[in-house]
């Protein structure tokens, strides 16, 4: 049985896109862990509070949105998806760099998740039309 698998540079290219997307909402997820003792100090956290802001906010919405994102993505198609769910995790980055309290934080962190959730479905769809 033969496959015909070929490769364009643009698809390669819409790929490198996506996976460094990929690869940049992946450190969003876990880069907070090694912060954790100069976050806590800054927002005044607990122990408990610090693990709600770092993993349970985020997973929440990513494990959530998976199914949404995936149907948004079909609707208004790749580009779009992915600048929008690049912007979401720019500016929510920034947003929580810049927070001084445990509320705004988790609003932030929240934004994170959700634009996160592109990352993963944006890299299978283009691996998919690719």
């Amino acid at each position: 049985m033969e496959t015909n698998i070929s490769f364009t540079v643009k698809g390669t290219f819409i790929w490198l896109i996506c996976a460094a997307f990929f690869l940049y909402e992946f450190l969003l997820r876990t880069v907070i862990g090694t912060f954790q003792h100069p976050i806590m100090y800054d927002l005044e956290l607990t122990t408990f509070q610090f693990a709600i802001l770092s993993s349970t906010v985020y997973l929440f919405i990513y494990a959530v949105m998976q199914i949404p994102v995936g149907l948004l993505v079909d609707r208004i198609g790749l580009k779009k998806s992915l600048l929008i769910g690049a912007s979401i995790c720019a500016l929510s980055s920034i947003g929580f760099g810049l927070s001084y309290g445990y509320t705004t934080a988790i609003f932030f962190r929240f934004l994170t998740g959700l634009g996160s959730s592109f990352g993963f479905i944006c890299l299978l769809i283009s691996v998919r039309i690719i």
